[in-house]
């Protein structure tokens, strides 16, 4: 019965290489097993990159915003869509005083109209908004 289990041999999924060593071993080298995990995250690592960055580009923005705007929060929505804004990009809604606002991780915003944004900051680890318009 010993002989029958030592002529199955594993290969390796990355290098299709016999894998010699522990009997519950999947690849042949800790580079292969690296190799061949991070092709199989990569689309979506890229793909969680991408969300990630517009997402902190977004943060960016409302931050510059929210400190050029003191101590009103108002803005023109033409100049947040100059700076390259993505409004389909956000990490979260909160509700504050009856007004839904969007946010971009402790920077949020609400459409007053189709002219002007409003820009708050929230503070996340305390007790509320820091400053609301």
């Amino acid at each position: 019965m010993l002989k029958a289990m030592d002529t199955q041999k594993k290969y390796c999924p990355e290098c299709e290489d016999v894998i010699r060593g522990r009997i519950d071993k999947k690849f042949c080298s800790d580079a292969c097993r690296s190799l061949y995990h991070n092709r199989q995250n990569a689309v979506r690592s890229n793909t969680l990159k991408w969300i990630d960055k517009r997402l902190k580009r977004n943060r960016s923005i409302l931050e510059k915003l929210y400190d050029r705007c003191y101590p009103r929060y108002e803005v023109p929505l033409k100049q947040v869509e100059h700076m390259g804004f993505t409004f389909d990009f956000y990490t979260h809604k909160e509700i504050f005083e009856k007004k839904e606002y969007v946010f971009c991780y402790e920077y949020g915003y609400k459409m007053h109209s189709d002219k002007y944004v409003e820009v708050i900051k929230h503070n996340l680890f305390g007790d509320g908004l820091d400053l609301i318009a």
